[in-house]
């Protein structure tokens, strides 16, 4: 279930429906490995 068939959001989703999909916002992701 998503959060727009929730909750009733303003907007149109993107291409993907993906956080990708805003402008100048990038995603990533970090391994830390300690000990």
């Amino acid at each position: 279930m998503r959060a727009r068939e929730l909750i009733n959001f303003d907007g149109t989703p993107g291409k993907y429906n993906s956080i990708t999909d805003v402008d100048d916002v990038e995603v990533g992701h970090s391994t830390i490995i300690n000990g």
